[in-house]
Protein backbone atom coordinates (compact mmCIF):
# COMPACT_ATOMS: atom_id res chain seq x y z
CA UNK A 1 0.00 0.00 0.00
CA UNK A 2 2.84 2.36 0.93
CA UNK A 3 5.19 1.86 -1.99
CA UNK A 4 2.67 2.60 -4.81
CA UNK A 5 1.73 5.89 -3.11
CA UNK A 6 5.36 7.00 -2.84
CA UNK A 7 6.19 5.86 -6.37
CA UNK A 8 3.16 7.74 -7.72
CA UNK A 9 4.39 10.83 -5.89
CA UNK A 10 7.83 10.50 -7.46
CA UNK A 11 6.47 9.93 -10.96
CA UNK A 12 4.25 13.00 -10.73
CA UNK A 13 7.22 15.03 -9.55
CA UNK A 14 9.53 13.84 -12.29
CA UNK A 15 7.42 14.26 -15.42
CA UNK A 16 9.11 16.98 -17.44
CA UNK A 17 7.82 16.74 -20.98
CA UNK A 18 8.70 19.51 -23.40
CA UNK A 19 11.49 20.97 -21.18
CA UNK A 20 15.08 21.63 -22.13
CA UNK A 21 17.95 19.61 -20.71
CA UNK A 22 18.95 22.47 -18.42
CA UNK A 23 15.40 22.82 -17.09
CA UNK A 24 15.22 19.05 -16.64
CA UNK A 25 18.33 19.07 -14.45
CA UNK A 26 17.11 22.01 -12.35
CA UNK A 27 13.66 20.43 -11.95
CA UNK A 28 15.15 17.11 -10.87
CA UNK A 29 17.37 18.82 -8.31
CA UNK A 30 14.44 20.83 -6.96
CA UNK A 31 12.33 17.68 -6.65
CA UNK A 32 15.12 15.86 -4.84
CA UNK A 33 15.29 18.78 -2.42
CA UNK A 34 11.50 18.69 -1.94
CA UNK A 35 11.61 14.96 -1.15
CA UNK A 36 14.40 15.49 1.39
CA UNK A 37 12.41 18.28 3.04
CA UNK A 38 9.28 16.13 3.14
CA UNK A 39 11.24 13.33 4.78
CA UNK A 40 12.54 15.69 7.44
CA UNK A 41 9.06 17.00 8.16
CA UNK A 42 7.79 13.53 8.98
CA UNK A 43 7.56 12.82 12.70
CA UNK A 44 5.74 10.09 14.65
CA UNK A 45 3.16 12.71 15.71
CA UNK A 46 2.53 14.04 12.16
CA UNK A 47 2.64 10.98 10.00
CA UNK A 48 -0.50 10.96 7.89
CA UNK A 49 -1.36 11.02 4.19
CA UNK A 50 -5.07 11.92 4.07
CA UNK A 51 -6.83 9.26 6.19
CA UNK A 52 -4.05 6.68 5.97
CA UNK A 53 -1.61 6.36 8.89
CA UNK A 54 1.52 4.22 8.60
CA UNK A 55 2.93 2.21 11.46
CA UNK A 56 6.59 2.60 10.47
CA UNK A 57 7.60 6.25 10.17
CA UNK A 58 11.20 5.36 9.22
CA UNK A 59 9.84 3.42 6.26
CA UNK A 60 8.11 6.48 4.82
CA UNK A 61 11.20 8.60 5.39
CA UNK A 62 13.32 5.97 3.68
CA UNK A 63 11.13 5.91 0.56
CA UNK A 64 11.39 9.71 0.24
CA UNK A 65 15.18 9.62 0.60
CA UNK A 66 15.39 6.69 -1.81
CA UNK A 67 13.48 8.70 -4.44
CA UNK A 68 15.80 11.67 -3.90
CA UNK A 69 18.80 9.33 -4.17
CA UNK A 70 17.57 7.93 -7.48
CA UNK A 71 17.05 11.41 -8.92
CA UNK A 72 20.52 12.42 -7.79
CA UNK A 73 22.08 9.36 -9.43
CA UNK A 74 20.43 10.10 -12.79
CA UNK A 75 21.56 13.74 -12.76
CA UNK A 76 25.10 12.96 -11.57
CA UNK A 77 25.60 10.30 -14.23
CA UNK A 78 24.88 12.82 -17.00
CA UNK A 79 26.23 16.08 -15.58
CA UNK A 80 29.41 14.83 -13.91
CA UNK A 81 30.42 12.96 -17.06
CA UNK A 82 29.77 16.11 -19.10
CA UNK A 83 32.00 18.12 -16.76
CA UNK A 84 34.76 15.49 -16.82
CA UNK A 85 34.72 15.48 -20.63
CA UNK A 86 35.16 19.26 -20.63
CA UNK A 87 38.07 18.94 -18.21
CA UNK A 88 39.69 16.30 -20.42
CA UNK A 89 39.36 18.59 -23.44
CA UNK A 90 40.91 21.46 -21.52
CA UNK A 91 37.76 23.60 -21.74
CA UNK A 92 36.84 26.21 -19.17
CA UNK A 93 33.77 25.18 -17.16
CA UNK A 94 30.83 27.52 -17.73
CA UNK A 95 28.99 29.21 -14.89
CA UNK A 96 26.05 26.84 -15.44
CA UNK A 97 28.42 23.85 -15.13
CA UNK A 98 29.71 25.13 -11.80
CA UNK A 99 26.18 25.81 -10.54
CA UNK A 100 24.99 22.28 -11.34
CA UNK A 101 28.20 20.81 -9.91
CA UNK A 102 27.62 22.48 -6.54
CA UNK A 103 23.91 21.68 -6.56
CA UNK A 104 24.86 18.02 -6.98
CA UNK A 105 27.38 18.32 -4.13
CA UNK A 106 24.76 19.91 -1.86
CA UNK A 107 22.14 17.26 -2.70
CA UNK A 108 24.69 14.46 -2.26
CA UNK A 109 25.60 15.77 1.21
CA UNK A 110 21.93 16.06 2.23
CA UNK A 111 21.08 12.54 1.04
CA UNK A 112 24.12 11.11 2.82
CA UNK A 113 23.24 12.99 6.00
CA UNK A 114 19.70 11.61 6.05
CA UNK A 115 20.81 8.07 5.23
CA UNK A 116 23.30 8.30 8.10
CA UNK A 117 20.44 9.17 10.47
CA UNK A 118 18.35 6.24 9.18
CA UNK A 119 21.22 3.88 10.02
CA UNK A 120 20.10 4.25 13.65
CA UNK A 121 16.60 2.96 12.85
CA UNK A 122 15.26 0.21 15.10
CA UNK A 123 14.15 -1.62 11.98
CA UNK A 124 17.18 -3.71 11.01
CA UNK A 125 16.24 -3.84 7.32
CA UNK A 126 15.94 -0.06 7.05
CA UNK A 127 19.18 0.41 8.96
CA UNK A 128 21.05 -1.96 6.64
CA UNK A 129 19.45 -0.52 3.50
CA UNK A 130 20.55 2.95 4.56
CA UNK A 131 24.14 1.74 4.89
CA UNK A 132 24.05 0.05 1.50
CA UNK A 133 22.52 3.14 -0.09
CA UNK A 134 25.39 5.27 1.19
CA UNK A 135 27.85 3.11 -0.74
CA UNK A 136 25.60 3.08 -3.81
CA UNK A 137 25.07 6.83 -4.00
CA UNK A 138 28.82 7.41 -3.56
CA UNK A 139 29.56 4.93 -6.34
CA UNK A 140 26.97 6.46 -8.70
CA UNK A 141 27.91 10.07 -8.01
CA UNK A 142 31.68 10.31 -7.56
CA UNK A 143 33.67 7.07 -7.66
CA UNK A 144 34.38 7.23 -11.41
CA UNK A 145 35.40 10.90 -11.33
CA UNK A 146 37.05 11.61 -7.97
CA UNK A 147 40.52 10.70 -9.25
CA UNK A 148 40.55 13.79 -11.55
CA UNK A 149 42.45 16.45 -9.62
CA UNK A 150 40.63 19.48 -11.00
CA UNK A 151 37.20 17.92 -10.47
CA UNK A 152 38.17 16.76 -6.97
CA UNK A 153 39.47 20.22 -6.07
CA UNK A 154 36.34 21.98 -7.32
CA UNK A 155 33.82 19.78 -5.48
CA UNK A 156 35.85 20.17 -2.29
CA UNK A 157 35.73 23.96 -2.44
CA UNK A 158 33.44 25.70 -0.01
CA UNK A 159 30.41 27.55 -1.35
CA UNK A 160 28.30 29.80 0.84
CA UNK A 161 25.43 29.73 -1.68
CA UNK A 162 24.83 26.02 -1.05
CA UNK A 163 26.08 25.80 2.54
CA UNK A 164 29.04 23.63 1.49
CA UNK A 165 32.10 23.61 3.73
CA UNK A 166 35.65 23.22 2.42
CA UNK A 167 36.70 19.55 2.04
CA UNK A 168 33.26 18.38 3.21
CA UNK A 169 33.03 15.87 0.35
CA UNK A 170 36.52 14.57 1.12
CA UNK A 171 35.70 13.99 4.79
CA UNK A 172 32.43 12.23 3.94
CA UNK A 173 34.03 9.91 1.38
CA UNK A 174 36.78 8.99 3.86
CA UNK A 175 34.16 8.16 6.51
CA UNK A 176 32.27 5.84 4.13
CA UNK A 177 35.41 4.12 2.85
CA UNK A 178 36.83 3.73 6.34
CA UNK A 179 37.86 0.15 7.05
CA UNK A 180 35.77 -0.11 10.23
CA UNK A 181 32.64 1.18 8.47
CA UNK A 182 33.06 -1.23 5.56
CA UNK A 183 33.55 -4.23 7.85
CA UNK A 184 30.61 -3.25 10.05
CA UNK A 185 28.34 -3.03 6.99
CA UNK A 186 29.56 -6.44 5.79
CA UNK A 187 28.87 -7.87 9.24
CA UNK A 188 25.34 -6.42 9.24
CA UNK A 189 24.65 -7.87 5.80
CA UNK A 190 25.94 -11.30 6.81
CA UNK A 191 23.61 -11.31 9.81
CA UNK A 192 20.74 -10.31 7.57
CA UNK A 193 21.54 -13.15 5.15
CA UNK A 194 21.72 -15.61 8.04
CA UNK A 195 18.31 -14.62 9.39
CA UNK A 196 16.70 -13.82 6.06
CA UNK A 197 13.65 -15.99 6.79
CA UNK A 198 13.27 -14.88 10.39
CA UNK A 199 10.48 -12.28 10.30
CA UNK A 200 10.84 -11.59 14.01
CA UNK A 201 14.31 -10.24 13.49
CA UNK A 202 13.49 -8.17 10.42
CA UNK A 203 10.98 -5.78 8.98
CA UNK A 204 7.71 -7.30 7.88
CA UNK A 205 8.00 -5.44 4.57
CA UNK A 206 8.95 -8.02 1.96
CA UNK A 207 10.00 -5.32 -0.52
CA UNK A 208 12.79 -4.21 1.80
CA UNK A 209 14.17 -7.71 2.02
CA UNK A 210 14.22 -8.00 -1.75
CA UNK A 211 15.91 -4.61 -2.00
CA UNK A 212 18.69 -5.78 0.30
CA UNK A 213 19.28 -9.07 -1.48
CA UNK A 214 19.50 -7.42 -4.92
CA UNK A 215 21.19 -4.20 -3.77
CA UNK A 216 24.04 -3.02 -6.06
CA UNK A 217 26.23 -2.22 -3.05
CA UNK A 218 26.34 -5.88 -2.07
CA UNK A 219 28.65 -6.61 -4.99
CA UNK A 220 30.84 -3.67 -3.96
CA UNK A 221 31.15 -5.05 -0.44
CA UNK A 222 32.00 -8.52 -1.71
CA UNK A 223 35.05 -6.91 -3.28
CA UNK A 224 35.80 -4.82 -0.20
CA UNK A 225 39.54 -4.99 -0.81
CA UNK A 226 38.99 -2.78 -3.88
CA UNK A 227 37.13 -0.30 -1.70
CA UNK A 228 40.01 -0.21 0.77
CA UNK A 229 42.49 0.24 -2.08
CA UNK A 230 40.33 3.06 -3.43
CA UNK A 231 40.33 4.67 0.00
CA UNK A 232 44.14 4.64 0.14
CA UNK A 233 44.33 6.02 -3.41
CA UNK A 234 42.02 8.93 -2.57
CA UNK A 235 43.90 9.63 0.66
CA UNK A 236 47.23 9.89 -1.19
CA UNK A 237 45.75 12.21 -3.82
CA UNK A 238 44.24 14.43 -1.14
CA UNK A 239 47.67 14.83 0.49
CA UNK A 240 48.96 16.27 -2.79
CA UNK A 241 45.86 18.47 -2.99
CA UNK A 242 46.78 20.02 0.36
CA UNK A 243 50.18 21.06 -1.01
CA UNK A 244 48.45 22.59 -4.03
CA UNK A 245 45.97 24.39 -1.76
CA UNK A 246 48.85 25.75 0.31
CA UNK A 247 50.35 27.35 -2.80
CA UNK A 248 46.97 28.87 -3.68
CA UNK A 249 46.55 30.23 -0.16
CA UNK A 250 49.99 31.87 -0.22
CA UNK A 251 49.19 33.49 -3.57
CA UNK A 252 45.83 34.60 -2.21
CA UNK A 253 47.37 36.28 0.85
CA UNK A 254 50.04 38.08 -1.17
CA UNK A 255 47.52 39.25 -3.74
CA UNK A 256 45.12 40.34 -1.00
CA UNK A 257 47.77 42.44 0.71
CA UNK A 258 48.66 44.11 -2.59
CA UNK A 259 45.03 44.58 -3.67
CA UNK A 260 43.92 46.11 -0.37
CA UNK A 261 46.89 48.44 -0.41
CA UNK A 262 46.31 49.74 -3.94
CA UNK A 263 42.52 49.65 -3.73
CA UNK A 264 42.41 52.42 -1.16
CA UNK A 265 44.36 54.86 -3.35
CA UNK A 266 42.07 57.37 -5.14
CA UNK A 267 43.06 60.98 -5.78
CA UNK A 268 39.73 62.56 -6.78
CA UNK A 269 36.03 61.88 -7.30
CA UNK A 270 34.65 60.57 -10.58
CA UNK A 271 33.61 63.12 -13.19
CA UNK A 272 30.18 61.47 -13.50
CA UNK A 273 29.58 61.54 -9.73
CA UNK A 274 26.66 63.54 -8.29
CA UNK A 275 25.15 64.50 -11.64
CA UNK A 276 21.45 64.22 -10.92
CA UNK A 277 20.28 64.75 -14.50
CA UNK A 278 22.69 62.12 -15.86
CA UNK A 279 21.80 59.68 -13.09
CA UNK A 280 18.09 60.02 -13.89
CA UNK A 281 18.84 59.48 -17.58
CA UNK A 282 20.76 56.32 -16.76
CA UNK A 283 17.96 55.13 -14.49
CA UNK A 284 15.49 55.61 -17.35
CA UNK A 285 17.68 53.44 -19.59
CA UNK A 286 18.25 50.61 -17.11
CA UNK A 287 16.24 47.39 -17.15
CA UNK A 288 16.36 44.48 -14.69
CA UNK A 289 19.43 42.25 -15.18
CA UNK A 290 21.29 44.82 -17.25
CA UNK A 291 25.07 44.55 -16.96
CA UNK A 292 26.82 47.78 -15.97
CA UNK A 293 30.51 48.45 -16.35
CA UNK A 294 32.70 51.40 -15.42
CA UNK A 295 36.11 53.04 -15.70
CA UNK A 296 37.84 55.07 -12.97
CA UNK A 297 40.98 56.80 -14.19
CA UNK A 298 41.57 58.15 -10.68
CA UNK A 299 41.84 54.72 -8.96
CA UNK A 300 45.23 53.01 -8.66
CA UNK A 301 43.63 49.58 -9.05
CA UNK A 302 42.61 50.43 -12.63
CA UNK A 303 46.29 50.74 -13.46
CA UNK A 304 46.86 47.09 -12.60
CA UNK A 305 43.63 45.59 -13.98
CA UNK A 306 44.34 44.43 -17.56
CA UNK A 307 42.38 46.27 -20.23
CA UNK A 308 40.17 49.35 -20.25
CA UNK A 309 37.31 48.78 -17.81
CA UNK A 310 37.88 48.19 -14.13
CA UNK A 311 34.57 46.90 -12.77
CA UNK A 312 31.29 45.14 -13.69
CA UNK A 313 28.02 44.74 -11.78
CA UNK A 314 24.37 43.75 -12.30
CA UNK A 315 21.35 46.04 -12.14
CA UNK A 316 18.65 44.07 -10.31
CA UNK A 317 15.89 46.63 -10.82
CA UNK A 318 13.75 48.97 -8.75
CA UNK A 319 10.67 47.76 -6.90
CA UNK A 320 8.46 49.04 -9.72
CA UNK A 321 10.57 47.37 -12.40
CA UNK A 322 10.57 44.04 -10.56
CA UNK A 323 6.79 44.26 -10.08
CA UNK A 324 6.33 44.90 -13.80
CA UNK A 325 8.19 41.70 -14.74
CA UNK A 326 6.51 39.66 -12.00
CA UNK A 327 9.68 39.09 -9.94
CA UNK A 328 9.01 41.22 -6.87
CA UNK A 329 7.63 38.29 -4.85
CA UNK A 330 10.08 35.73 -6.18
CA UNK A 331 11.74 33.87 -3.23
CA UNK A 332 15.19 35.13 -4.23
CA UNK A 333 13.97 38.77 -4.17
CA UNK A 334 11.70 38.76 -1.10
CA UNK A 335 14.64 38.55 1.31
CA UNK A 336 16.01 41.84 -0.06
CA UNK A 337 12.79 43.89 -0.29
CA UNK A 338 13.93 46.45 2.29
CA UNK A 339 17.31 47.00 0.64
CA UNK A 340 15.83 47.40 -2.85
CA UNK A 341 13.17 49.81 -1.56
CA UNK A 342 16.02 51.88 -0.11
CA UNK A 343 17.63 52.11 -3.56
CA UNK A 344 20.16 49.30 -3.30
CA UNK A 345 19.38 47.85 -6.73
CA UNK A 346 22.91 46.92 -7.84
CA UNK A 347 24.67 43.69 -6.92
CA UNK A 348 28.44 43.82 -7.17
CA UNK A 349 31.63 42.24 -5.88
CA UNK A 350 34.51 44.44 -4.78
CA UNK A 351 37.35 44.08 -2.27
CA UNK A 352 34.83 44.05 0.58
CA UNK A 353 32.90 41.12 -0.92
CA UNK A 354 29.56 40.64 -2.70
CA UNK A 355 26.81 43.05 -1.64
CA UNK A 356 24.08 45.42 -2.80
CA UNK A 357 24.75 49.04 -3.74
CA UNK A 358 22.86 52.14 -4.89
CA UNK A 359 23.22 53.69 -8.33
CA UNK A 360 24.19 56.97 -6.68
CA UNK A 361 27.21 55.40 -4.99
CA UNK A 362 28.14 53.41 -8.09
CA UNK A 363 28.32 56.56 -10.22
CA UNK A 364 31.61 57.73 -8.64
CA UNK A 365 33.24 56.91 -12.00
CA UNK A 366 34.53 58.52 -15.21
CA UNK A 367 32.91 56.15 -17.70
CA UNK A 368 29.70 54.14 -17.49
CA UNK A 369 28.19 51.62 -19.92
CA UNK A 370 25.08 49.44 -19.99
CA UNK A 371 25.07 46.02 -21.65
CA UNK A 372 21.92 43.97 -22.13
CA UNK A 373 21.36 40.28 -22.69
CA UNK A 374 18.66 39.85 -25.32
CA UNK A 375 15.19 38.64 -24.36
CA UNK A 376 15.47 35.96 -27.05
CA UNK A 377 18.37 34.44 -25.11
CA UNK A 378 17.19 35.27 -21.60
CA UNK A 379 13.82 33.55 -21.32
CA UNK A 380 11.63 34.10 -18.21
CA UNK A 381 12.92 30.84 -16.69
CA UNK A 382 16.52 31.86 -17.33
CA UNK A 383 15.85 35.27 -15.77
CA UNK A 384 14.59 33.59 -12.62
CA UNK A 385 17.75 31.50 -12.57
CA UNK A 386 19.98 34.59 -12.95
CA UNK A 387 18.24 36.36 -10.05
CA UNK A 388 18.47 33.25 -7.88
CA UNK A 389 22.14 32.55 -8.58
CA UNK A 390 23.21 36.20 -8.36
CA UNK A 391 21.55 36.91 -5.02
CA UNK A 392 22.84 33.62 -3.61
CA UNK A 393 26.36 35.05 -3.95
CA UNK A 394 25.78 37.83 -1.41
CA UNK A 395 28.20 37.53 1.49
CA UNK A 396 31.03 35.88 -0.45
CA UNK A 397 34.51 37.35 -0.11
CA UNK A 398 36.80 38.65 -2.86
CA UNK A 399 38.74 36.18 -4.99
CA UNK A 400 42.32 37.44 -4.91
CA UNK A 401 43.33 34.32 -6.88
CA UNK A 402 41.15 35.43 -9.84
CA UNK A 403 40.11 31.86 -10.66
CA UNK A 404 36.87 31.85 -12.63
CA UNK A 405 36.21 28.15 -11.94
CA UNK A 406 36.15 28.46 -8.16
CA UNK A 407 32.98 29.75 -6.56
CA UNK A 408 33.89 30.08 -2.87
CA UNK A 409 35.17 33.60 -3.63
CA UNK A 410 34.43 35.98 -6.50
CA UNK A 411 35.66 39.05 -8.34
CA UNK A 412 33.25 41.42 -10.08
CA UNK A 413 33.41 39.71 -13.47
CA UNK A 414 33.14 36.24 -11.87
CA UNK A 415 29.84 37.33 -10.30
CA UNK A 416 28.48 37.81 -13.83
CA UNK A 417 30.13 34.61 -15.04
CA UNK A 418 28.27 32.63 -12.36
CA UNK A 419 24.97 34.51 -12.57
CA UNK A 420 24.63 34.45 -16.37
CA UNK A 421 25.85 30.87 -16.42
CA UNK A 422 24.38 30.01 -19.82
CA UNK A 423 26.28 32.80 -21.60
CA UNK A 424 29.57 31.70 -23.22
CA UNK A 425 31.81 34.39 -21.79
CA UNK A 426 35.36 34.78 -23.15
CA UNK A 427 38.08 33.89 -20.63
CA UNK A 428 41.85 34.24 -20.43
CA UNK A 429 44.43 31.67 -19.44
CA UNK A 430 46.57 32.71 -16.48
CA UNK A 431 49.23 30.58 -14.75
CA UNK A 432 47.40 27.68 -13.11
CA UNK A 433 43.91 29.04 -13.68
CA UNK A 434 41.36 30.57 -16.07
CA UNK A 435 40.37 34.17 -15.42
CA UNK A 436 37.83 36.66 -16.69
CA UNK A 437 38.27 40.44 -16.64
CA UNK A 438 35.77 43.32 -16.94
CA UNK A 439 36.98 43.79 -20.53
CA UNK A 440 36.17 40.14 -21.31
CA UNK A 441 32.61 40.71 -20.10
CA UNK A 442 32.20 43.93 -22.05
CA UNK A 443 33.86 42.66 -25.23
CA UNK A 444 31.02 40.18 -25.83
CA UNK A 445 28.93 43.12 -27.06
CA UNK A 446 31.24 43.25 -30.12
CA UNK A 447 30.94 39.57 -31.05
CA UNK A 448 28.97 38.51 -34.11
CA UNK A 449 25.70 36.73 -33.14
CA UNK A 450 26.28 37.67 -29.49
CA UNK A 451 23.34 37.61 -27.05
CA UNK A 452 24.85 40.71 -25.40
CA UNK A 453 24.59 44.23 -26.83
CA UNK A 454 25.74 47.74 -25.88
CA UNK A 455 22.75 50.00 -25.15
CA UNK A 456 24.34 53.01 -23.43
CA UNK A 457 27.86 54.42 -23.04
CA UNK A 458 28.83 57.75 -21.49
CA UNK A 459 32.28 59.06 -20.57
CA UNK A 460 34.17 62.06 -19.25
CA UNK A 461 37.95 61.82 -18.97
CA UNK A 462 38.65 65.47 -18.23
CA UNK A 463 36.84 68.36 -16.60
CA UNK A 464 34.00 69.66 -18.71
CA UNK A 465 30.99 68.00 -20.30
CA UNK A 466 30.57 64.29 -20.69
CA UNK A 467 30.05 62.73 -24.11
CA UNK A 468 28.21 59.70 -25.40
CA UNK A 469 30.18 56.89 -26.96
CA UNK A 470 29.26 54.36 -29.65
CA UNK A 471 30.02 50.71 -30.24
CA UNK A 472 32.89 51.81 -32.48
CA UNK A 473 34.31 53.80 -29.54
CA UNK A 474 33.94 50.71 -27.39
CA UNK A 475 35.93 48.66 -29.91
CA UNK A 476 38.72 51.25 -29.87
CA UNK A 477 38.73 51.35 -26.06
CA UNK A 478 39.04 47.57 -25.90
CA UNK A 479 41.70 47.40 -28.61
CA UNK A 480 39.64 45.74 -31.34
CA UNK A 481 39.60 46.53 -35.06
CA UNK A 482 36.49 47.24 -37.15
CA UNK A 483 36.83 45.72 -40.62
CA UNK A 484 33.76 45.80 -42.88
CA UNK A 485 31.45 46.26 -39.88
CA UNK A 486 32.86 43.20 -38.15
CA UNK A 487 35.10 43.37 -35.11
CA UNK A 488 38.45 41.60 -34.87
CA UNK A 489 40.90 41.01 -32.06
CA UNK A 490 44.55 41.48 -32.93
CA UNK A 491 47.62 39.61 -31.78
CA UNK A 492 51.22 40.32 -32.70
CA UNK A 493 53.69 37.47 -33.13
CA UNK A 494 57.33 38.60 -33.28
CA UNK A 495 60.50 36.64 -33.92
CA UNK A 496 64.09 37.34 -34.87
CA UNK A 497 65.10 36.21 -38.35
CA UNK A 498 68.67 35.65 -39.51
CA UNK A 499 69.25 37.76 -42.61
CA UNK A 500 72.87 37.27 -43.80
CA UNK A 501 76.23 35.92 -42.79
CA UNK A 502 78.82 38.39 -41.54
CA UNK A 503 82.62 38.13 -41.55
CA UNK A 504 84.36 36.98 -38.41
CA UNK A 505 85.20 39.72 -35.97
CA UNK A 506 88.73 39.88 -34.67
CA UNK A 507 89.02 38.02 -31.41
CA UNK A 508 85.80 36.11 -32.09
CA UNK A 509 85.88 32.37 -32.57
CA UNK A 510 82.40 31.94 -34.09
CA UNK A 511 80.87 33.72 -37.05
CA UNK A 512 78.14 36.30 -36.35
CA UNK A 513 74.90 36.92 -38.21
CA UNK A 514 72.68 39.94 -38.71
CA UNK A 515 69.27 39.50 -37.11
CA UNK A 516 66.11 41.49 -37.53
CA UNK A 517 62.94 41.54 -35.47
CA UNK A 518 59.99 40.64 -37.70
CA UNK A 519 56.40 40.94 -36.43
CA UNK A 520 53.20 39.58 -37.92
CA UNK A 521 49.76 40.81 -36.89
CA UNK A 522 46.96 38.25 -36.82
CA UNK A 523 43.30 39.29 -36.97
CA UNK A 524 40.70 37.01 -35.38
CA UNK A 525 37.02 37.66 -36.02
CA UNK A 526 34.93 37.96 -32.87
CA UNK A 527 32.18 35.39 -33.28
CA UNK A 528 29.97 34.00 -30.53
Amino acid sequence: MLKPIVVTLCISLSSFANTSESNWVQEKLRNAKVLIQKARQLTPERHRYKSLQYENNDLVIYYHIEAAKNMLSKIAEVENRKIINKIKRGETLAGSDLTVMHQIVATFLEVQKDLSKLEKSQDQAISLLSRLDRFEVLDNTYTDYYAFRKFRRLINDSDLSYDIQAHEISKLIRSILKKEYIYKTIESYNKFAQYYNDNKQLSNNHDLKEKIVSHPAVNLLKEHKKLLKLSRKYRNKERLDKLFDLGIEITHLLSKAFGNGTGAVRWREGYLFKRDKLEQEILDNLRPLDIITEKTYFALTDTFIPGHFGHNAIWLGTKQQLQEIGMWYHPSIVEYHNEIEQGLSIIETDRTGTHLKSLEDFMNVDEFAILRVSDDFLSPLKKEKVFTVALAQIGKSYDFNFDVETTDQLVCSELLYQSFGDVKWPTQKWPGRMAISPDDITSLALYENSPVDLVYYVAQKEKGNYRYKTKQDLAIDLGFQNIDNNYYSTSKDCKHERLSRKESVRGSIANRYNRKKVCKTTYTKLSY
